[in-house]
């Protein structure tokens, strides 16, 4: 019983430890980088806002010294993405889930890369 005791005063003093300088909170509200964004090469400003980033992406295939095949398969995964994306927002009436965002921008990061955008 005093092991008990002892083990659940350890639990309340780590929960009510304050964060270390170096460590930073993460929570829904969107005011701290998003945690994986950094580890999909996503550039932060385009983590919420996943059209912009398509958008960019669209206009640069569309400037890109590409070959018509390659711009054609660009696009035809630009759409496949925007699909996905449509899809994913109707699952949840409306709106986007922080891993759905992940899943599309990380796609999305890829698909830039590929075309030579980095990050557009």
């Amino acid at each position: 019983m005093k092991q008990i005791a002892i083990a659940g005063a350890a639990l309340l003093l780590i929960a009510g430890a304050p964060l270390s300088a170096g460590a930073q909170a993460v929570g829904y509200d969107g005011g701290a980088e998003p945690p994986h964004a950094a580890d999909a090469g996503t550039p932060k400003r385009d983590f919420y806002d996943v059209a912009a980033f398509a958008d960019r992406i669209e206009a640069h295939i569309g400037g890109a010294t590409m070959s018509s095949a390659q711009k054609r398969s660009a696009m035809a995964e630009l759409r496949s993405i925007r699909a996905q994306l449509a899809e994913r927002i109707a699952r949840k009436g409306g709106e986007l889930r922080d891993w759905d965002r992940e899943l599309i921008n990380a796609r999305l990061t890829k698909l830039s890369d590929r075309i030579g955008g980095a990050g557009v």
